[in-house]
């Protein structure tokens, strides 16, 4: 890109003094550059005028009189030269110039009329009339060489420095791109590997979790194993075995013993309940007694 640049450089430089937009005179021909074109043309005394027009890409000779013309249509001329006369066809199409928007004749491309026009010193130019005559135009063709010349290298010299200048734009715009994409593969590298770290963290995240449930369940099953282990290995005292087959004895006396010493309340009541219902009070030996232990006072 830096020679691309170094050469539009040396290109513009060099055409410079070619593509300066002051007019230049050359004998009986001038040349300029007008909008992106190089126009070198020589005129008569009258309204004619002859010349050459170019652009970047092509050159055309041009006839110009004064006449109004149809745009888009043919008009035939003869143009007489040392090398001898000839027909040419034209076409009308207006141009842009400095002094404003004319009407033009624009010639088809003959090499060899070049060739004619730079071996002659002037040429005449017959143009039909509707009247059935011909106007003449006459040009004196010295420095036609010059002006041209200067016109078509300015136009080539502008070209290469356009095309030099696209050629480096081009060149800029792919490493443009180019780093684009190295950077948008670098973000997506970033990326990746970001998620990749992620993912690794929440695995090692999880793994250790799982780890420490798997402790926490292996010394809980332990420390269950170990309870149940001290629950049966822990001896029976034999003074409590004894104490507690003791209780129940002591418990049965102890209801028995009410039932063998009546109180005198209950004889008394006892008493007086035969005298009130002695037919309601079981006897002794039959099925309501038998077992039983009767009051003393029966």
């Amino acid at each position: 890109m830096r020679r691309l640049l170094s050469l539009a450089a040396l290109l513009a430089a060099a055409a410079s003094p070619v593509l300066a937009d002051e007019r230049m005179e050359h004998a009986e021909w001038a040349s300029e550059f007008y909008q992106g074109t190089g126009e070198a043309s020589t005129k008569e005394e009258g309204m004619a005028r002859f010349g050459l027009s170019c652009n970047e890409d092509n050159c055309r000779l041009y006839y110009e009189n004064g006449i109004n013309c149809e745009p888009g249509n043919n008009y035939p001329i003869v143009i007489s030269t040392s090398a001898g006369s000839m027909a040419v066809e034209t076409i009308c199409a207006p141009a842009a110039t400095a002094g404003g928007e004319v009407t033009r004749y624009w010639f088809t491309e003959l090499p060899q009329l070049n060739d004619a026009l730079m071996q002659s010193d002037a040429i005449g130019i017959a143009f039909p009339l509707s009247n059935g005559q011909f106007r003449i135009s006459q040009f004196q063709m010295n420095g036609y060489g010059e002006a041209t010349e200067r016109v078509a290298s300015g136009m080539r010299a502008r070209r290469a420095e356009r095309e030099a200048l696209e050629a480096a734009d081009r060149e800029r715009r792919i490493k443009e791109a180019a780093e684009r994409a190295r950077k948008a593969q670098e973000a997506a590298e970033r990326a990746r590997q970001a998620a990749e770290q992620a993912a690794a963290r929440k695995a090692a995240e999880q793994e250790a979790a799982a780890e420490r449930a798997r402790i926490a369940a292996e010394k809980e099953a332990a420390e269950r194993a170990k309870a149940r282990e001290t629950a049966t290995a822990q001896p029976v005292e034999p003074a409590k075995v004894e104490e507690k087959l003791a209780e129940p004895t002591q418990s049965t006396a102890s209801a028995v013993e009410p039932a063998a010493q009546p109180t005198a309340d209950a004889k008394d009541g006892a008493g007086k309940g035969s005298q009130d219902e002695p037919d309601t009070e079981p006897r002794p030996g039959t099925e309501s007694t038998r077992g039983k232990r009767l009051p003393s006072g029966l």
